[in-house]
């Protein structure tokens, strides 16, 4: 199966509000969240509303990332990472 996995996060506790990490937002227990991927590797993606998944999902600039392009954009990343010392040093 290729392509990105978006599951649908509730709450567990069942008494929280559940909050969209965009829009901040609080909504009532077990509101479905969509997690959404930073285009951006170093930094986190975010939980977010139906609405904000939406509003994402339609905008150009949003990309669909596949589990092969992930893999290679995460070794060519990790090589040019190493490259710039970004690691330190790799000897021991």
């Amino acid at each position: 199966m290729t392509g990105e996995q978006i599951a649908n996060f509730t709450t567990t506790d069942g008494e929280s509000q559940v909050v969209c990490q965009r829009c901040k937002l609080s909504f009532p227990p077990g509101t479905q969240l969509f997690y959404m991927h930073d285009q951006r590797p170093t930094r986190q993606g975010k939980y977010l509303c139906a609405g904000c998944h939406q509003y994402h999902v339609q905008k150009t600039d949003t990309i669909r990332r596949t589990e092969e392009a992930d893999k290679g954009n995460v070794h060519r990343n990790v090589a040019a990472a190493q490259r710039e010392g970004v690691f330190g040093s790799t000897q021991c």
